[in-house]
């Protein structure tokens, strides 16, 4: 089976644009006081935007794309001047008037149309973000510019199917709504190092079920969802005993054990160190944390192994104590802190849990971390409201606890009829739901030159006949999903030419290429791009020559010699794409050798106007060899 190449080049295009840079996210953080401003562009027919505060550029976004958060100078007002390249020169699109406080996000999702921009803005205020351990919170945002003037978003909890209904009006936010996680538990195994051996009989879990294990990065975590007994009020717990499993050279590994309190009314501590590891002869300061005000706890309910710990004190009526804690020295092997279930209760009498904090020390035996993130399964739709027609729905996604996001829906340009989609934006970058229910289309195109005509199967099943060289069968309806494509010589299903499996992605067009020769016949599946830009062309090359090998690529202004000028795509492989805007005029397309000047194909001249995309195609010709032949198509307009 032949391997599928789906490889897309992106090459600078005409107007010298380069990519969006990277996300400082939340990890650095400023000496002095800051805000913090992000950008998100939803304007349909908008080229890649490029975003200043005032003289502070706050990053190049993409259609679909959340910027950098970027901090800023807070309680000064700033020009946020919103712009696009027009010509080799930035062009003012729109601007706002942006003061950020102090620790508050704005975030400016730029929509509308190159003609009528808006701005929907969107402000937050960090040091109010939800610290709730049982909540998530969404803001619902309608920049949809081609959609209707309001929509209704029904949030559902999957698990006691109740819903979250808010209804916007267009180029609006609605505020922060609150919905109730951790009814499911997502358990993360997290080893040290890559490890053999662990499997689902190693974990012992009390109280409840585990379900869904499923490993992650090259055996270095796993991850399950627990679900707890009906009615249980207590401990659960998840552990895992020492020697279960190995490291790589076989050295047997540590466990760990997660004790979890599912009842609310009762209180629960936790053991932390500062620093988190350290060595023999090392001092760290214990901190314990309990859920609420406690009574009874006491020096005498510590238990302390491999070192000595000082008196506890606290500071702040009994929520929280510290210690010092002095290993022994010379020890080698574990330090334990741990209190027992019922050492201390509230200020209601009910009993609260104990908890123990390990450290190995000063050997190479991996350890196991065992830690629970509190998630929720939840789907959301959108409806048209005036006609109370499906736009879009999510499919299951997952709401983390003490998380703010915002969910945005925007014009989609996919074949799904809705043509709205969703963006989930959190404080790393905008997603789509994974599994949202879009519907996506497929079409064939036969570039086998030395076949006179093709046959096609889906999961067996006959989609195109007789498809004769460069013929093209048009878009069909599909799933999301996986499909075995069969390829064979026309009325001959037993002369197999190709057998492959290729994915279809949620709401995208896909173009499948069967090309190659005969005896080396490939796909090359494409995502189509059908979002048109209002100032520019679009274009984008592909490179179906099996017999050419690598290939350079011209695109110069008519008339124009490639003698001193660099190829826009230099040794290009076949089944190769590259994609790129230029200014509308008229252009020839000229193929060279790679690294020379030697023309093989063209000048092919073709006017390229604003707001088209264009599909140019070098393939061999009919029965396969050289030259290669250009051909150019209109793909659409606005």
């Amino acid at each position: 089976m032949k391997t599928t190449l789906f490889t897309i080049i992106v090459l600078l295009s005409v107007l010298g644009l380069s990519g969006c840079g990277s996300d400082p996210g939340f990890d650095k953080h400023a000496a002095s006081p800051s805000g913090l401003v992000r950008v998100i562009h939803a304007v349909p027919d908008a080229p890649l935007l490029v975003a200043e505060f005032g003289k502070q550029s706050l990053g190049q976004i993409n259609y679909g794309e959340s910027g950098a958060i970027t901090r800023v100078i807070p309680d000064l007002s700033r020009e946020t001047t919103i712009s696009f390249v027009e010509q080799n020169k930035l062009t003012e699109l729109t601007t706002i008037d942006v003061l950020v406080p102090q620790n508050q996000l704005i975030t400016l999702i730029i929509t509308g149309t190159m003609a009528e921009p808006e701005i929907i803005q969107v402000n937050e205020l960090r040091g109010d973000s939800t610290e709730n351990e049982t909540n998530a919170e969404f803001s619902f945002v309608h920049a949809a510019a081609k959609g209707p003037e309001e929509i209704q978003l029904t949030l559902t909890d999957d698990l006691t199917d109740s819903d979250t209904v808010v209804n916007i009006s267009k180029y609006t936010s609605s505020p922060y709504v609150s919905v109730v996680t951790g009814k499911t538990l997502i358990i993360t195994f997290s080893f040290s190092e890559a490890v053999t051996g662990f499997a689902d009989d190693d974990i012992v879990v009390s109280s409840g079920t585990l379900s869904n294990i499923s490993t992650g990065e090259v055996g270095t975590s796993y991850t399950a969802t627990f679900t707890p007994n009906d009615e249980y009020d207590g401990n659960i717990s998840i552990s895992v005993v020492n020697d279960a499993y190995a490291d790589s050279d076989g050295n047997p590994g540590l466990g760990d054990t997660l004790t979890i309190q599912e009842s609310t009314a009762t209180p629960r501590m936790t053991i932390t160190s500062s620093p988190a590891d350290f060595a023999a002869g090392e001092t760290a300061t214990i901190t314990f944390t309990f859920s609420e005000t406690t009574l009874g706890f006491a020096d005498s309910d510590i238990t302390v192994s491999g070192g000595t710990l000082d008196a506890i004190n606290s500071s702040d009526e009994g929520l929280t104590y510290t210690a010092m804690f002095t290993p022994t020295p010379e020890h080698n092997g574990n330090f334990g802190i741990a209190v027992a279930n019922d050492a201390y209760t509230d200020s209601d009498d009910n009993y609260g849990t104990g908890d123990v904090w390990a450290i190995q020390a000063s050997t190479d035996t991996p350890t196991l971390a065992i830690t629970v993130m509190t998630d929720n399964p939840y789907s959301l739709s959108a409806m048209n409201t005036a006609a109370m027609s499906s736009l879009w729905q999510s499919g299951t996604f997952q709401a983390t606890a003490a998380t703010r996001s915002l969910i945005i829906v925007l014009d989609h340009h996919g074949p799904d009829p809705g043509k709205t989609r969703a963006l989930l934006v959190n404080s790393s970058a905008a997603f789509t739901f994974p599994e949202e229910n879009l519907q996506a289309a497929l079409r064939l195109i036969n570039l086998v030159p030395d076949q006179t005509a093709v046959d096609i199967y889906s999961n067996e099943e006959l989609i195109s006949e007789d498809l004769l060289f460069t013929d093209q069968a048009p878009y069909m309806a599909l799933n999301t999903g996986s499909y075995l494509i069969k390829v064979t010589t026309a009325n001959d299903p037993e002369n197999i030419l190709l057998d492959e499996t290729t994915f279809v992605y949620s709401g995208e067009y896909h173009s499948l290429y069967v090309t190659g020769l005969a005896d080396a016949i490939s796909p090359l599946l494409l995502i189509d791009n059908h979002r048109t830009i209002e100032n520019l062309a679009q274009l984008n090359i592909i490179q179906s020559a099996p017999s050419s090998d690598l290939l350079d690529v011209y695109l110069v202004k008519q008339g124009e010699s490639i003698t001193n000028l660099n190829p826009n795509g230099n040794d290009i492989n076949p089944l190769t794409v590259a994609g790129f805007t230029v200014e509308a005029d008229t252009y020839d397309i000229v193929v060279t050798g790679p690294s020379d000047k030697t023309i093989l194909a063209g000048p092919e001249t073709v006017q390229m106007d604003a707001g088209h995309l264009y599909r140019i195609l070098i393939r061999d010709p009919q029965g396969g060899g050289s030259p290669p032949v250009i051909v150019v198509t209109e793909e659409g307009t606005q």
